[in-house]
């Protein structure tokens, strides 16, 4: 610092060399820094803000004079720099805090902006705008396709698409329903299914939790709001889009029957490859799109398939939940032999084969009321007995797909 203040001109190397100046702590630290005033005399006449050097003023000769008070004015110059040096230390540490200060406030802007954008309005006209958070609720609902405590599910309309908004947004929130939305959002992120929903975008507010998704199109299979209905068990509304009013035979009748058979095997196949059963199963859980491809769109009834286990009865194999009778999933699997005895030979069965029962009781039962003018009847009956047979002998998902598929490569 004080070197700084010595122009190029006016600074010197020290030398012992014969010397005679004449110091005077009186003067002012300016006229002491004069260009005609020599190094020593310069650094001799600041004081230290710290150390209080007392140099009394005095005139001088001599080599061996001027030799011992350069030394002693060393001293003061090297304590002015250590001194200095910590000063600049110090500046140098509020500049960083001060850096540091400003990015933390540029943070809290970044921060507080992403936050408006999602959860204000925001005009705009770009779709993906449009399913921000902030902009979501201002969108046209063309369909409620399920509305109970604690969770809704809408089909919106946005720049001449569909799209799915599930949401735990409601009057009076469910926490088992904004969990089970939790669950099934974490499925759908790892894209376990084929053909399953793309998760678009989602919000999290406090207790409430939204998620848009891509609509898979297509109708459900059954069209009461929870799918369980006896309509929904004898699949009249099914049926009903495979054939006429006056049940006249066609080619390509009978291939969408079977196209939605492959397609419902390969689903079920799918979720026994990844450990997973669906828990509570019914006919708004799935849908049938243009090609007559089963979805299951509603996943947060998926649960992890456990692993061998040891019983000693029933009980020990199962939930209280599962004998709730207002469920579907009673209904379509009570006839199964293992649905009273899951314990067989000390030995839990998997659920899996509990579902391949329950589908020949509910889906190729219900198609097989189409009637007999089908040309492969034959074959769906075959399938139909096998899987709804004693444990031991019934047959499994990738069995009826192969015969499926074989009938399609005939018709």
């Amino acid at each position: 610092m004080l070197l700084a203040g010595l122009s190029d001109s006016s600074y010197r190397p020290f030398s012992t060399a014969p010397l005679q100046a004449t110091i005077d702590i009186g003067k002012s630290p300016a006229s002491a820094l004069a260009p005609s005033t020599s190094p020593v005399s310069a650094l001799a006449s600041v004081k230290s803000p710290i150390l209080d050097f007392s140099v009394p003023t005095t005139s001088f000769t001599g080599s061996e004079d001027c030799h011992h008070d350069i030394y002693n004015n060393n001293d003061i110059y090297n304590s002015d720099i250590a001194i200095n040096i910590s000063d600049m230390e110090n500046m140098k540490r509020r500049r960083n805090d001060k850096s540091a200060f400003i990015v933390f406030c540029v943070f809290i802007v970044i921060i507080f902006s992403g936050y408006s954008y999602l959860y204000y309005e925001v005009a705009c006209d770009s779709t993906s705008c449009k399913l921000s958070c902030g902009n979501i609720h201002l969108q046209p609902i063309i369909q409620d396709l399920s509305h109970s405590n604690g969770k809704t599910v809408n089909r919106i309309f946005v720049n001449g698409k569909t799209f799915i908004v599930k949401s735990s947004f409601a009057a009076r929130p469910d926490p088992i329903k904004r969990e089970k939305l939790e669950k099934e959002l974490n499925i759908l992120e790892r894209k376990i299914l084929f053909g399953q929903p793309e998760v678009l975008n989602k919000c999290f507010k406090g207790e409430e939790l939204l998620y848009v998704l891509s609509d898979v199109g297509g109708d459900p299979v059954c069209g009461d709001e929870f799918g369980t209905t006896d309509t929904c068990l004898k699949l009249e509304e099914l049926n009903n889009l495979l054939v006429s009013e006056t049940k006249t035979y066609s080619v390509e009748m009978e291939r969408n029957l079977w196209r939605i058979i492959q397609s419902f095997a390969e689903l079920f196949m799918q979720l026994e490859e990844n450990n997973l059963y669906i828990d509570d199963i019914s006919g708004s859980n799935f849908v049938l799109n243009g090609n007559y491809q089963a979805h299951l769109v509603d996943l947060d009834s998926l649960e992890r398939e456990f692993e061998e286990k040891k019983c000693e009865k029933h009980a020990d194999c199962v939930s209280e939940d599962d004998y709730q009778l207002h469920k579907f999933y009673p209904r379509i699997h009570r006839s199964c032999d293992e649905f009273e005895n899951r314990c067989q030979k000390n030995i839990c069965t998997k659920n899996a084969a509990l579902h391949v029962c329950g589908f020949g009781h509910w889906i190729l039962t219900g198609l097989s009321q189409i009637g007999e003018e089908l040309d492969y009847f034959d074959e769906l009956k075959e399938i139909r007995t096998c899987s709804t047979a004693p444990l031991a002998d019934r047959c499994s998902f990738e069995d009826i797909k192969f015969t499926a598929q074989d009938v399609l490569k005939q018709i």
